[in-house]
């Protein structure tokens, strides 16, 4: 097992994190976990013209360091380490991530940005993550099916709370941890065909938070009959289509919504659709 908690503590005690940039991510997440904070990756070189500019006119400047208070920081030298950026695909510099406390990509723009274009993303990804981090230390410790099954569907029921605009990177990396454990589930696990559909459901309902609607109708025709569908999936396919029916303006938003309401935890359901409707 990983030793987080021990080096949460000792470097939350040791670092400002508005002004010391590490050079390591694998400690930055550790950071990250216990703090609720993304990290910010700065890959740069002493020769990098481009990278002296955004050292000029951003990292240093004070409005920005405020803004970098925010995130775990960490700044990579692609001339003396030469491991981390080929993990990362960098082929030029400056190249700037936004990782979340598992190392994992949220956001990435390679070129030079201005210091206007460093405050705008600096806004959007200035996050609290904490609604997610039981699933994400677990996860951290542990990659299993259920684990990255239980981040995946936090990461989906934390981009409601999101602006279009920053919904869609939470809702790609909601996708690919419930893609890792499809990937890990045993087919000779009792609850397989359960949680399978489910895996499947919950991908679905990731295109319904995108707003991608037409996809959603198609799939909903073609994939998904409700006789199909297993007894502990119910009320998320109900919420489906109430809130797919509901987009088109369609009577049988009603008849979807009656269906829900019969369930046991249809609060919950009812709760994400008005987020569903209510961000923007």
């Amino acid at each position: 097992m990983k030793k987080l908690l021990p080096l949460i503590l000792l470097f939350s005690f040791s670092y400002s994190y508005a002004t010391h940039w590490m050079s390591s991510i694998e400690e930055a997440q550790k950071l990250a976990l216990g703090t609720n904070k993304l990290i910010l990756v700065d890959f740069w070189a002493s020769w990098c013209g481009p990278c002296k500019k955004m050292d000029r006119e951003s990292w240093t400047d004070e409005e920005v360091k405020q803004l970098l208070d925010n995130f775990i920081l960490v700044r990579i030298n692609v001339s003396q380490d030469r491991r981390t950026p080929l993990k990362f695909g960098i082929s030029s510099i400056p190249d700037v991530f936004i990782l979340n406390g598992n190392g994992d990509e949220v956001f990435r723009y390679k070129n030079y940005m201005t210091k206007d274009q460093v405050m705008e993303m600096l806004q959007k990804y200035a996050l609290n993550t904490s609604f997610m981090q039981n699933e994400s230390i677990n996860y951290y410790k542990h990659e299993s099916y259920n684990t990255a099954f239980l981040l995946g569907k936090k990461y989906l029921d934390y981009s409601l709370y999101l602006e279009d605009e920053v919904r869609g990177n939470f809702l790609d990396l909601g996708e690919k941890y419930l893609k890792k454990s499809q990937k890990l589930l045993d087919s000779d696990q009792s609850n397989y065909a359960v949680v399978n559909q489910k895996i499947e459901l919950l991908e679905l309902a990731s295109d319904l938070y995108e707003k991608n609607f037409d996809k959603v109708g198609r799939s909903l025709e073609k994939d998904f009959m409700e006789t199909n569908i297993l007894e502990p999936n119910r009320s998320l396919f109900y919420f489906i289509n109430y809130c797919y029916s509901k987009s088109e303006e369609s009577e049988s938003a009603q008849e979807w919504l009656a269906k829900l309401k019969k369930l046991d935890n249809h609060e919950v359901f009812l709760q994400k659709s008005e987020l569903l409707y209510a961000v923007n």
